[in-house]
């Protein structure tokens, strides 16, 4: 979020929830990959404040009308959004947080955000989500309000090794070899019955929302993950 302006992204934030008939959730981040920072002439290290003052902007922005705001790197007078989203008081949130070794972020989810979006093993999510845990009781917050997702590279093929073969093709194309080197780690991909076992391993480990980043251009991948590999997921493992 820190690459884009704060109130041009709450208006089409709000489009998008009114277009949708409310239906949107806000997946967002502080990022990671200075380069891109860098290119955009934002400052790296101020990242995270950047990304705590623009959550402010947008939530106000998305309840008031003629908006002024003073802050270390925003400043505006009597701004007012329209449409406003038909979610209230606010569209939801899910923060993005990978390194678990960082509070910042984790403090982020339990006082500013509706739910966390992690991109990390079910071993690392359950671990993640003790500590959230842990920070939302210290602030006053139930950890039951916050929502739990995680974005998941996946493909799947009647045969493991072509699934593994298509998926690498597909990142190839699309990621430096420095983001290879994460997304290889966390990629789901196998055959029916191995990506079905690997998502329920996230599911056990408490994510409620698996996000299947479904690494081909076929239409038919989605009836085919729906038929062979979601129909053999329990959702309540509980």
């Amino acid at each position: 979020m820190p690459l884009r302006n704060p109130i041009l992204l709450a208006k089409e934030l709000a489009t998008l929830d009114v277009l949708s008939a409310g239906r949107l959730t806000v997946g967002a981040a502080a990022g990671w990959c200075k380069e891109e920072f860098d290119v955009c002439g934002i400052p790296f290290h101020k990242r995270g404040k950047i990304f705590n003052e623009q959550l402010a902007i947008l939530k106000q922005l998305w309840a008031k009308d003629n908006l002024t705001f003073k802050g270390d790197f925003f400043s505006f007078s009597n701004v007012t959004i329209e449409p406003k989203p038909l979610q209230k008081p606010n569209l939801p949130i899910w923060i993005g947080a990978e390194d678990l070794t960082l509070e910042a972020p984790l403090k982020r989810i339990v006082t500013l955000g509706d739910g966390w979006l992690g991109v990390t093993s079910p071993r690392h999510y359950k671990e993640g989500l003790d500590r959230i845990d842990e920070l939302a009781s210290k602030v006053g917050r139930d950890p039951e309000s916050l929502e739990t997702a995680n974005f998941t590279y996946t493909m799947v093929d009647s045969n493991s090794d072509v699934a593994r073969q298509k998926a690498q093709e597909v990142l190839d194309q699309v990621h430096s070899q420095l983001v290879m080197q994460r997304v290889e780690r966390l990629l789901v991909a196998g055959s029916p019955e191995e990506v079905a076992s690997k998502i329920q391993n996230q599911i056990d480990a408490g994510v409620r929302y698996v996000i299947l980043n479904l690494l081909s251009n076929d239409p038919q991948i989605i009836p085919f993950v729906a038929e062979r590999v979601l129909s053999n997921i329990n959702t309540n493992p509980n």
